[in-house]
C-alpha cells in the first residue's frame, strides 16, 4: 500500500521533511520523522 515516494524521500526536488511510514500507515494520515540532531547540537547540551 505504500508508494515509490514514501521509502524513498527526498531524491529529486526541494528537500523536505521526511515522514515515518511505519507510524503513517498505523495512524492513516502522514506523521513527519523527529529531526535527527547533529553530532555538534548534541555536544552543545552537555
Amino acid at each position: 500500500g505504500a508508494t515509490c515516494i514514501d521509502c524513498h524521500q527526498n531524491l529529486v526536488h526541494k528537500e523536505v521533511a521526511e515522514t515515518d511510514l511505519n507510524e503513517s500507515r498505523k495512524q492513516g494520515k502522514m506523521v513527519i520523522k523527529p529531526e535527527k540532531k547533529s553530532k555538534d547540537e548534541d555536544e552543545d547540551e552537555e
